[in-house]
């Protein structure tokens, strides 16, 4: 049978729930079938026909009581983090349930899979350490080291994506070649953006010309007195001599002070957008203090510095560049009026498109970046993607810098918040780290198949056929995914159809009867693949009583 992926095998899925928003070619592009598609998977009923075991009652002796063993699992192992995401639950804590409910050969399902760490504790089961051995192997009687096989599903095509390439066998010394070339490449073209000259101070370095390398650099929004319109920065007049926060903020012009009816006012400024070519207000944001890192002939030290005449000068330089290359100018979630439950109502003024989340310069370099990926023909594009998805964490204004702790702190987790101070991080001091930690990681493939739809109806699944179901599907309102991963998904130009997306949610005029309605639909879908008598393990947290 053929595994290509067209737009006549797509027609034949296209109306299955959770059918992503995308053009056919993306979506093609995207996947890897038959193991790995970014649309519902056409190829899922002949997996299970080469992984599966029907069920017989007649000969049928399954017998297992419920797991009641506390567990305890670390989030140190570089694969657990090597890609950022909402939620994960470590391998090592999901192992212990796959190993007491299920033995080697044995069909498991997760319809809620995120970036598959249930398929990553299928690797734990087949090869686990020495010390997880010993321990379990004290604790569940009978148990039976071994390989099973998995099917992953996702309504959200970058967890797809990322569960897929999480889960396969890479060459590394081919990705390290591709890597480090598309890396200098845009070091040497693009490198000039991110530099600084060192200021004089007395410490053995060689004086002269000395150019550093800017890490990150600390901006601050302009407001403007309620009173007298006197302009100043969030950041002169927030923080005391001691960089806590004040309560109150005083004009240091009129002596008028902030209160609930008299707050101090963002300060705005009329730009011509650099991607629409038409006019907009977006706030006004200075620079405050560049980090920057400056090589020695044996080491390396970390300065920082007060902008400086040639700083202002590349910034201005940096917003009259033209980008010649592709990069995401699309309206937050496909309206650029209405931004969705996650972001903070009054903080994104003049943010309406995706470009808007990022500094013009570091646009340029990603676009850069993006682009020489797209251009690779190996077969390792996909994690040369993967690579540039994980280094997004922080390279866009959702990045903070907290004054009170002296350092970036990266997004406020589980929402789109823009704070008053974002950080600019320089997108070679974080491409370059991030390929460092992916050269730690140890690739392997596991036998699995990964489908982008919904769970509410996976109609490719017949009845009666999985083993075991893990799954960690959506806590009411407390993360509304499809939101929070539209960033991600912009620039794989492939997004969620959230129409089914098991969440409470106002912009999508979901409560919880919507809820409850779609989370009913997954889990009536999921008794009906499990065999009889079988178990189903469902992670879920809420504070609210009514959403339980």
């Amino acid at each position: 049978m053929s595994h290509k992926l067209d737009k006549e095998t797509l027609d034949k899925v296209r109306e299955i729930d959770g059918f992503p928003i995308g053009d056919d070619e993306d979506i093609i592009n995207l996947s890897d079938p038959p193991y790995y598609t970014a649309c519902p998977n056409p190829w899922i009923e002949n997996f299970i026909k080469e992984n599966g075991h029907p069920y017989k009652s007649e000969i049928d002796d399954y017998q297992k009581r419920s797991f009641s063993l506390d567990i305890s699992a670390g989030k140190n192992e570089p694969i657990y983090g090597i890609h950022s995401y909402h939620t994960k639950i470590p391998p090592k804590a999901i192992a212990p349930f796959i190993l007491h409910y299920t033995k080697p050969g044995d069909l498991i399902y997760d319809g809620f899979c995120g970036t598959g760490t249930t398929a990553l504790a299928l690797r734990v089961c087949e090869t686990p350490d020495t010390e997880f051995q010993n321990t379990w192997d004290e604790k569940i009687q009978n148990i039976q080291w071994g390989a099973r096989s998995i099917i992953l599903s996702d309504l959200s095509p970058i967890a797809a994506f990322i569960s897929y390439v999480l889960t396969n066998n890479w060459d590394m010394q081919l990705f390290k070649n591709h890597a480090t070339e598309i890396f200098s490449n845009i070091d040497f073209d693009q490198g000039y953006l991110f530099k600084t000259n060192h200021i004089s101070d007395s410490s053995n370095l060689d004086k002269g010309d000395l150019i550093g390398d800017i890490q990150y650099i600390v901006w601050s929004e302009k407001i403007t007195c309620p009173h007298c319109l006197f302009e100043s920065t969030y950041w002169d007049l927030a923080y005391d001599e001691e960089n806590n926060p004040k309560t109150t903020m005083m004009c240091p012009k009129c002596k008028g002070t902030s209160d609930k009816n008299n707050p101090f006012l963002p300060s705005m400024e009329t730009i011509k957008d650099y991607s629409t070519n038409e006019l907009i207000k977006i706030k006004k944001q200075v620079p405050i203090f560049i980090n920057y890192n400056l090589k020695k002939r044996t080491s390396s030290q970390r300065f920082k510095k007060n902008p400086d005449e040639n700083d202002l000068n590349l910034i201005k330089k940096s917003q009259e560049f033209k980008i010649p290359y592709w990069f995401p100018n699309i309206p937050l979630m496909f309206k650029g009026e209405r931004w969705g439950d996650s972001w903070r109502a009054g903080v994104h003024l003049g943010i309406t498109h995706t470009h808007h989340l990022y500094s013009k310069r570091n646009m340029i370099v990603l676009s850069y970046f993006f682009e020489k990926i797209n251009q690779d023909k190996s077969e390792i594009k996909n994690l040369l993607r993967f690579w540039f998805t994980a280094s997004q964490s922080r390279l866009h204004r959702l990045n903070r810098y907290m004054r009170q702790h002296n350092r970036h702190v990266g997004p406020l987790s589980g929402t789109m918040y823009v704070s008053h101070t974002p950080v600019e991080i320089s997108p070679f001091y974080f491409i370059n780290q991030k390929l460092k930690d992916f050269l730690k990681i140890k690739f392997s493939k596991i036998n699995r198949l990964i489908s982008t739809q919904s769970s509410s109806k996976i109609k490719q699944i017949p009845d009666n056929v999985i083993d075991y179901i893990f799954t960690d599907p959506p806590f009411g309102s407390n993360l509304l995914y499809s939101e929070l991963n539209f960033l991600l998904e912009s620039w794989l130009k492939v997004f969620t159809n959230n129409q089914k997306e098991a969440i409470m949610n106002n912009s999508q005029k979901k409560g919880l009867v919507e809820y409850q309605e779609i989370m009913e639909q997954c889990f009536k879908e999921n008794y009906r693949i499990l065999k009889p008598g079988r178990w189903m393990t469902i992670v879920f947290h809420n504070s609210q009583n009514k959403v339980w």
